[in-house]
């Protein structure tokens, strides 16, 4: 009945290929979504699980920053021992040195800071330049740092989860930002928090890394890590930021 049964037969593997691979695509398809939407899920927990934990009253802050331009090189290291109001989240008492470093003589811009927290909210800034001390006291003092552990937090909740990936260790819980993402809402981020700006060059024109990590154990915020690039015919630099937190609700300045 058939003349070219080996004809016949090839049609037939190749007709059974064809619908393997349709299924494999398929596979692939549902695994896909599925991920996604499991990293959603496990985004939304971890931040719930955060929100419910955000009422710390004090804290360990180590900020540094390295920026790169035109062959130059800029270091700016901050340390903070910080204690805050528990229900207004501001900081009430603290202690902060910043120092610089790098190929420029930005040293003359040391400092360290004593937020007192007496009835006067007194503010204690202490500058050694070449050797001497200069001392100066303000009352009525604002008692803000940057970043801010609370509004980075509000930032991060804000974010939408399709842009972040999520990962986890035996110890961490790992946010990044897509490769290639340019969330405006991160930049928000930097702005509001890191008093970030831009000079000759756009938000589309840079490439941005964003990383934050959770404490697996207690949820506290833990670490935030970002690099903003450029290179092109408008120039070249590179800045990079690590915010760290520990000690938490362990601070005592007395």
């Amino acid at each position: 009945m058939f003349k070219n049964k080996k004809f016949l037969g090839t049609a037939f593997i190749i007709v059974i290929l064809f619908l393997l691979a349709v299924s494999l695509l398929g596979l692939i398809f549902v695994i896909f979504i599925f991920t996604a939407c499991s990293s959603n899920k496990e985004i939304s927990e971890l931040f719930k699980k955060s929100k419910k934990v955000n009422n710390i009253q004090s804290y360990v802050l180590v900020n540094e920053i390295d920026y790169e331009n035109k062959g130059n090189v800029k270091n700016q290291m901050m340390k903070a021992k910080l204690i805050n109001d528990k229900d207004t989240k501001k900081i009430i008492k603290g202690r902060v040195s910043v120092r610089y470093s790098g190929t420029a003589n930005y040293e003359k811009n040391n400092y360290d800071v004593i937020f007192v927290g007496d009835e006067n909210k007194s503010l204690v800034m202490t500058k050694k330049v070449d050797g001497k001390e200069s001392k100066t006291q303000k009352n009525n003092a604002d008692y803000n740092i940057n970043p801010d552990y609370f509004k980075l937090l509000d930032n991060i909740y804000s974010f939408d989860k399709e842009d972040l990936t999520f990962e986890e260790t035996d110890s961490e819980y790992y946010l990044k930002l897509k490769n290639g993402n340019k969330n405006s809402k991160v930049f928000d981020l930097l702005k509001s928090e890191y008093r970030f700006s831009l000079n000759n060059v756009t938000e589309e024109e840079v490439d941005i890394i964003f990383e934050t990590i959770f404490d697996k154990k207690t949820f506290y915020l833990k670490s935030i890590v970002w690099t903003v690039e450029y290179s092109g015919n408008k120039g070249a630099f590179k800045l990079k930021n690590t915010t760290t937190y520990s000690e938490w609700n362990n601070v005592n300045l007395d």
